[in-house]
């Protein structure tokens, strides 16, 4: 996938393929929400680091910018910019973070706590 001819950047840094991670991704393969206004897409985080991931989505994704990640398992919700994507994949850069507590309560919930994120001015740089 990585070197796949569907893939489009949405930057100018650098030639494609080049890697400008700025921190160290971990491989963790677990369940998160993509939200955009008020629809939540189930996807996968394949890798991710303190400033960015790298996602799995199949079917309708929410390609537009800006879109926020909601990680039930890390109790954090990732506003984000596209950097690149493929068919099925995508690399996200994190804009800010912020933490919540208790359970998302599926698609819905995940709806709530993005925008959340989106109305508080105070949420922590990504």
């Amino acid at each position: 996938m990585w070197g796949s001819a569907a893939m489009t950047r949405q930057d100018s840094l650098g030639p494609p393929g080049s890697d400008r991670r700025t921190s160290p991704r971990v491989a963790v393969r677990r369940a998160v929400f993509a939200v955009t206004g008020a629809t939540a897409a189930k996807c996968r985080v394949l890798d991710i680091a303190r400033d960015g991931a790298r996602i799995e989505m199949r079917g309708a994704a929410p390609w537009s910018d800006p879109f926020v990640l909601v990680d039930p398992k890390s109790g954090l919700a990732h506003e984000t910019r596209l950097v690149w994507r493929s068919e099925t994949e995508a690399g996200l850069r994190f804009v800010r973070t912020t933490s919540f507590d208790g359970p998302v309560g599926g698609a819905q919930g995940a709806v709530r706590k993005a925008a959340e994120l989106l109305r508080s001015p105070a949420a922590a740089e990504g």
